[in-house]
């Protein structure tokens, strides 16, 4: 019998975890909407397995999406003028502001930079929040997703 709060954990998880009755394996379900779901692992021979590889794949689809998470620090390079003024951090890749259209509003995005982490080191960067990063740049930013292209 599962707890109130087991059930609460796997209402608000995408993955949760069952048991096929013909090879006798746990598999984590992943669910495909209108309360459907799917086997989206291998099978595991006990649950506590399955569990395990269900919780970490939280992680794993974060990442896959490049979303950004609170760990990234946005900057303002001095030396620029243009929109490679704003840099962004992730503690793996540097990333410069570029310029994007979405339905004809145009919005600041970050893209990776290659073979530059020499001299976003060694230059003079101004450290901001997201808040005041928005304010200076004068339209939408978009904070959800770092380009790696």
């Amino acid at each position: 019998m599962k707890t109130f709060k087991q059930h609460l954990e796997e209402v608000n998880s995408k993955y949760i975890v069952s048991k096929n009755p013909s090879d006798k394996k746990w598999y984590a379900m992943g669910h495909v909407g209108n309360n459907k779901w799917m086997p989206v692992s291998n099978g595991f021979k006990n649950k506590a397995q399955a569990q395990k590889w269900a919780k970490s794949q939280d992680k794993v689809d974060i990442a896959a999406r490049g979303e950004i998470d609170e760990k990234t620090e946005y900057y303002l390079d001095t030396s620029q003028d243009n929109t490679e003024k704003y840099v962004a951090y992730d503690g793996d890749y540097w990333y410069t502001g570029k310029i994007g259209m979405r339905g004809g509003d145009r919005y600041l995005k970050f893209a990776a930079t290659h073979g530059k982490n020499s001299y976003f080191e060694r230059a003079k960067l101004k450290k901001t929040t997201p808040e005041k990063l928005e304010k200076d740049v004068g339209f939408t930013v978009d904070f959800k997703k770092l380009y790696k292209r």
